[in-house]
């Protein structure tokens, strides 16, 4: 985006859809105003945390040598 550019909400969650965990200036600037993307950015904040921890599987010993 342009420096400059007002974000909108569809903005917002393009760039947070993109890039969960790198937002551009633009969006945050939006995101401090606006309740319904700070509602969206918790939601998939949240879904994010959960698949990083469903990922979390233990490697059983030895099983490289299977």
């Amino acid at each position: 985006m342009k420096p400059g550019f007002d974000y909108t909400c569809l903005d917002v969650r393009r760039a947070k859809l993109a890039d969960p965990n790198r937002l551009p200036a633009g969006a945050t600037r939006h995101i401090q105003t606006c309740q319904a993307c700070q509602r969206f950015v918790r939601e998939l904040d949240a879904n994010e945390r959960r698949i990083d921890e469903a990922l979390q599987v233990p490697v059983p010993d030895g099983l490289a040598d299977r």
